[in-house]
């Protein structure tokens, strides 16, 4: 009987033991996991700013391409629509001052 209980404790702890190993393995593959989450989160952030960034470029690129205009025509209306700006922002500004 002694022979039996050695037998089955010795099995045990090899089910204990190979658990643990289980459990080690288990725990650095999430490490790793959450390693390469941070990166990807990180490229996310990168890649999220340059979309940003480019979109603000192309808002610039599209007022450039309007205000230079490609008829004269076009150009002409652009300046008024610009100087009567001016002109309101300085009515504006003179009826602050006073």
């Amino acid at each position: 009987m002694t022979d039996k209980n050695t037998q089955k404790t010795k099995i045990f702890d090899d089910k204990i033991k190979a658990l643990i190993a289980d459990y080690q393995k288990l725990k650095e593959d999430n490490r790793l996991l959450r390693r390469q989450a941070d990166a990807a989160k990180n490229d996310c952030k990168i890649a999220h700013k340059e979309f940003v960034d480019l979109q603000k470029e192309y808002q610039h690129f599209r007022m450039a391409a309007s205000l230079s205009g490609s008829s004269n025509a076009e150009k002409t209306e652009m300046r008024a629509a610009i100087e009567k700006l001016v002109r309101e922002t300085d009515t504006c500004l003179k009826l602050l001052n006073n």
